[in-house]
C-alpha cells in the first residue's frame, strides 16, 4: 500500500470520488551553482526522468478496497489512484511491481488482477474503513483494466472480478467513471444506483475507449438480473462497446448513446448470457437509445457484429439523433434467432430522419416478435433494406404519410413480382423490396423472408417495378414488398390483396336441407354440398348467393331486370342473378373447405340454378370476387 502516512484530499477530483494525496511528495530542488555542464546533465537527466520507459503494469492482489499503507496488497482502489498520478507515490507495493520502470508511468498503463485467491472474486466498493462508503475513483488517464488476467477467470466472456456496489455512496455511483480513453474487459459490473460504467467527456474526455468482455447488470455467472440503475452511458464518441451482456438494469434501461460515431456490436443486451432466456433491462424503458448521436452504428455486416436484443421493457432500440445505422442484429429473439425473447415495445423506434435499418446475406437482421410494431418510424427519410420482420403484436412497419405508396401483384405461374407505385419524387431511383411471410400471411402483413429487389432508375412519379424470383413462391406466402425513395424513404409493407382460387362445389346438384345452419363441417351424405378453395391469406370470405332469374340485355350489354308485362326478344335475353342472402367463412392460408347446406338466412333454397359469389377481405381490402354456379334440386 502507501508509504507512509496518507490523507484523503477532495481537491480537484470528483466530489464523490476522492484523490489519494501523499504527505510527502517527491521534489526537485533547485541548485543555483552548478556549472555549465553539470547544469546541461541534470537537464537532459531531468527530461530522460520524465520520459517514460514503458507502461506500467499493476497487479491487485486484494478483493479488499481499503487504502490501507504498506501492507503488502494492492487494492484496485489504489491501483487506479496511482494511474491517475502517473506514478506509483512512493508506495512500494505498487513499485515493487515494477522495479525497473524509472520515474513516471507510461501513457496507456495496465491493472491485471491476482488475488489470493483464484477464480472469478468479488470487490465490494466502499466497504472498508478507509474508503466507507465511497465509489471508485473516476479513470482521469488512459489505462487498461483487465480482469480477464484474474487466474482461473472462466466462462464466455471469461469474467474475473465482480465489482459489487451496494456499498458504494455518493449521488448515483457508476461502477465505473471514465474520463479518459480507456479499456475495460473481464468484469461484473452490479449493484451501482447509477450506471455500470460511465464514458464522461468532460472535463477531459473518454473518447476512443473500449467495453468489452463485461457483464452489466447480471449476477457472476450471467445468468439472472443483479440490477445497476443503468447499464452503459455513453457521453463521449468514438466508443466501441462490444461482447458485453447488458442485462437486467433498472429504469436507466441497457444502454444511452447520447454522442457520435460510436460502435456497439457483439452485445447480448436484456438476455442472459447464453442468449437463451430474459434478464430485461428497464420496467417501461429501453434496450439501446442513441438520444441525440449521430453517425453511431448498432450492429454490422459480419454475424460478429449482431446484437441480440431481446426481452427489455419497452422499445428494443429508439433513436431520436439522424444518421445512426442499426444492422444485422436479432432484436426479439434469442442468440439463435429462432426462438422468441419479445421486447414489450417495438422493435425499432425511429424519431429522427436519416436512419439506415438494414440485413445482408452474411448477416441477416430479423426483427421478430415484439411488442409493438417491428418498426415505428415517426420521423419522414429512413431507409429500411432486406431486414426480417415477422411476428410483431402491433404490425410489420408503420411510417407517416408523405413516403411512397403502391400495390403488389403476383403472376400466374408465381414467378414475377410486380410493385406499381405512385408519389414517389420523379427523377429518382425508386427501389421496390418483395417479402414472402408464410407465419401470418394476412395483410397488412410483414416480411419474414427476402425474396428479392429491383431498382427503377430516374423513375417518373409513377410506374411499376418487376421482380424476377429465382423459383415459383409456394403455397400461400403472404406476398408482400416495400418501396423506398432516397427522398422520403421507405414506405410500409404493401401485402397481396386476399385471393380466392380454385373456388368448387361438389356436387354441382344437390337438395337443401330442410333446417339448420348454411354451413357445417361435416356432410349429411344426403343434402348440401363441400365447398373447396385456396386462399392465400388468412382472410374472411364473404359468400353471397344469387338465384338465377330471366333479364334483358341493354345497348351497353348489362343484363337487367325487364319491364314488367313486355315481352323480351330471343336475342336480348339474359340470365341475372338476384342476391338471396350472404354467409361468412374464417379462412385459413391454403385449403379450405365447408359445407354449404342450402340454406341461407334461416330458409330453404328452392329448386332452381343459382350462383355462389366468394369476396374474401383481409386488412381492410377486399380481394377479388370467384364465382361458382350450382343448382338445388328437390
Amino acid at each position: 500500500m502507501l508509504a507512509g502516512a496518507r490523507r484523503w484530499s477532495r481537491e480537484g477530483g470528483d466530489a464523490c470520488a476522492p484523490t489519494l494525496r501523499a504527505s510527502k511528495p517527491h521534489r526537485i530542488l533547485p541548485v543555483p551553482h552548478l556549472s555549465g555542464l553539470v547544469a546541461a546533465v541534470a537537464v537532459v537527466g531531468a527530461f530522460a526522468w520524465a520520459t517514460p520507459a514503458s507502461a506500467a503494469v499493476i497487479t491487485v492482489t486484494t478483493t479488499q478496497d481499503d487504502v490501507t499503507p504498506s501492507d503488502g496488497a494492492v487494492s484496485l482502489r489504489e491501483a487506479i489512484t496511482a494511474v491517475n498520478a502517473g506514478n506509483d507515490l512512493g508506495d512500494p507495493d505498487i513499485s515493487s511491481q515494477n522495479p525497473t520502470l524509472p520515474g513516471p508511468f507510461g501513457s496507456n498503463d495496465s491493472i491485471h488482477f491476482n488475488v489470493s485467491l483464484p477464480g472469478q472474486q468479488t470487490i465490494l466498493v466502499g466497504s472498508s474503513t478507509s474508503a466507507t462508503g465511497l465509489p471508485l475513483p473516476s479513470l482521469t488517464k488512459p489505462m487498461t483494466l483487465d480482469a480477464t488476467t484474474q487466474p482461473g477467470s472462466s466462462g464466455t466472456p471469461p469474467i474475473g472480478i465482480v465489482l459489487d456496489g451496494t456499498s458504494a455512496g455518493g449521488f448515483l455511483p457508476a461502477g465505473l467513471k471514465a474520463r479518459a480513453m480507456v479499456t475495460i474487459k473481464g468484469f461484473d459490473i452490479a449493484k451501482f444506483s447509477g450506471y455500470g460504467i460511465q464514458l464522461d467527456d468532460s472535463p477531459t474526455s473518454s473518447a476512443g475507449s473500449t467495453i468489452q468482455g463485461n457483464f452489466i447488470g447480471t449476477n457472476g455467472t450471467g445468468t439472472a438480473a443483479s440490477p445497476n440503475g443503468g447499464g452503459i452511458l455513453v457521453g463521449s464518441s468514438s466508443n466501441t462497446i462490444a461482447g458485453n451482456v447488458i442485462s437486467g438494469n433498472g429504469a436507466g434501461g441497457a444502454m444511452v448513446v447520447d454522442t457520435d460515431s460510436n460502435k456497439v456490436q457483439g452485445n447480448l443486451i436484456g438476455t442472459n448470457a447464453a442468449g437463451s432466456g430474459p434478464v430485461p433491462n428497464g420496467t417501461t424503458s429501453f434496450g439501446v437509445m442513441p438520444i441525440a448521436g449521430a453517425g453511431n452504428t448498432i450492429g454490422g455486416t459480419t454475424a460478429a457484429a449482431r446484437n441480440v436484443i431481446s426481452g427489455n421493457a419497452g422499445d428494443a432500440v429508439s433513436i431520436t439523433g439522424p444518421g445512426n445505422t442499426v444492422e444485422g442484429n436479432f432484436i426479439g429473439t434469442n442468440a439463435a434467432g429462432t426462438g422468441a425473447i419479445p421486447n414489450t415495445g417495438a422493435g425499432v423506434a425511429l424519431h429522427g430522419g436519416g436512419q439506415t435499418i438494414a440485413g445482408t446475406s452474411a448477416a441477416p437482421q430479423r426483427i421478430w416478435s415484439n411488442g409493438g410494431f417491428g418498426i415505428l418510424d415517426t420521423a419522414n427519410g429512413d431507409f429500411f433494406r432486406r431486414n426480417s420482420i415477422a411476428r410483431n403484436g402491433s404490425g410489420g412497419i408503420s411510417v407517416p404519410k408523405g413516403v411512397p405508396i403502391g400495390s403488389v401483384s403476383l403472376s400466374a405461374n408465381r414467378r414475377i413480382v410486380t410493385i406499381a407505385f405512385s408519389k414517389v419524387t420523379p427523377g429518382q431511383d425508386v427501389t421496390g423490396e418483395a417479402f414472402a411471410n408464410p407465419g401470418a400471411p394476412g395483410c397488412p402483413g410483414q416480411g419474414e423472408r427476402f425474396l428479392g429487389s429491383a431498382t427503377q432508375p430516374g423513375a417518373a412519379g409513377s410506374g411499376k417495378i418487376t421482380i424476377a424470383l429465382s423459383k415459383p413462391l409456394a403455397g400461400p406466402a403472404g406476398l408482400t414488398a416495400t418501396l423506398t425513395d432516397p427522398q422520403k424513404g421507405t414506405s410500409p409493407f404493401i401485402c397481396l390483396p386476399a385471393g380466392i382460387v380454385d373456388l368448387h362445389a361438389a356436387p354441382v346438384a344437390f337438395a337443401a336441407a330442410p333446417s339448420g345452419p348454411s354451413v357445417t363441417t361435416k356432410s349429411s351424405h344426403k343434402t348440401g354440398t363441400k365447398v373447396s378453395y385456396a386462399e392465400n391469406h388468412v382472410a374472411i370470405a364473404t359468400f353471397a348467393v344469387r338465384r338465377a332469374t330471366a333479364g334483358m340485355k341493354t345497348q351497353q350489354g348489362v343484363c337487367v331486370k325487364p319491364p314488367k308485362g313486355k315481352a323480351v326478344k330471343p336475342s336480348k335475353r339474359c340470365t341475372r342473378y338476384v342476391a338471396v342472402g350472404t354467409f361468412t367463412h374464417a379462412d385459413r392460408a391454403g385449403a379450405n373447405k365447408f359445407f354449404f347446406t342450402g340454406r341461407v338466412r334461416g330458409k330453404t333454397l328452392k329448386a332452381g340454378s343459382y350462383r355462389l359469389d366468394a369476396t374474401p377481405r383481409s386488412g381492410g381490402k377486399n380481394g377479388k370476387t370467384v364465382s361458382v354456379k350450382f343448382r338445388i334440386v328437390p
